[in-house]
């Protein structure tokens, strides 16, 4: 089972920042998960909501600035939290807005030469559309043929069991997150049974949650309390 650490430590620190990243590998984890998003200038930084304005009161669009303005903000840039995990950890980017599909062959060239070691990339989106266009350029793309489903480079989906049934997708998908809504998990454990899809939950802070999704045998839990994980190793 992987523990992912939700956003760096966000519980203690500010949610995708250096500082959360960097204090989350203190911790017993697998892997860290982070969103990320183009600026104004095409550059992938990392932040989770479009605007500005919740995390700095800063009434601005995040696609309307230029990413040497977001730095001074405070959102750090895709290249700055690849140089914190380096060969640490695995990497599980949340793709947010609507990148097209140059936008995301950029992403993947950015990811396989950056000259970092990440052990693992696991990409997704919550937007079908991004999700697919992912698939069509690891399926066909020629610079990009060596993106097999069998090496450490997975595509999944953030979704509901309703949404996942519609879309003719789930034979293509390496993973898949849902919400800790155990309503839904016999669907996904099922689902994991027939496409060897892995299943990871979000978000999981408190002591009985965590219990019970280890249990069930889920094959990641994102938390944003990486004590957590220190307190469920042994389990593991």
């Amino acid at each position: 089972m992987k523990f992912i650490a939700h956003r760096g430590y966000s519980q203690k620190y500010k949610e995708n920042s250096s500082k959360a990243f960097q204090k989350a590998l203190e911790h017993n984890i697998n892997m860290i998960e982070a969103d990320i998003r183009l600026s104004k200038d095409k550059q992938w930084v990392v932040t989770h909501d479009p605007t500005l304005f919740r995390l700095t009161h800063i009434d601005k669009w995040v696609d309307q600035v230029k990413s040497n303005t977001l730095k001074k903000f405070g959102i750090i840039s895709l290249a700055n939290l690849l140089h914190i995990i380096n060969d640490k950890i695995e990497l599980n980017l949340d793709i947010k807005g609507s990148p097209n599909l140059d936008d995301l062959r950029q992403l993947f060239y950015i990811l396989y030469t950056s000259g970092y070691q990440i052990k693992k990339f696991y990409l997704s989106s919550s937007d079908f559309q991004v999700v697919e266009k992912m698939i069509t350029l690891r399926m066909t793309d020629p610079q990009l043929s060596n993106l097999k489903r069998e090496n450490n480079f997975k595509i999944g989906i953030i979704g509901y069991p309703h949404t996942i049934k519609k879309k003719n997708i789930k034979k293509y998908l390496d993973f898949i997150s849902m919400y800790n809504d155990n309503l839904d998990l016999s669907y996904y454990l099922q689902l994991r049974k027939d496409t060897n899809a892995l299943i990871f939950v979000y978000t999981v802070n408190d002591k009985s949650g965590f219990k019970y999704f280890q249990e069930m045998g889920v094959d990641g839990i994102m938390s944003d309390d990486c004590t957590l994980f220190d307190k469920f190793a042994s389990a593991r």
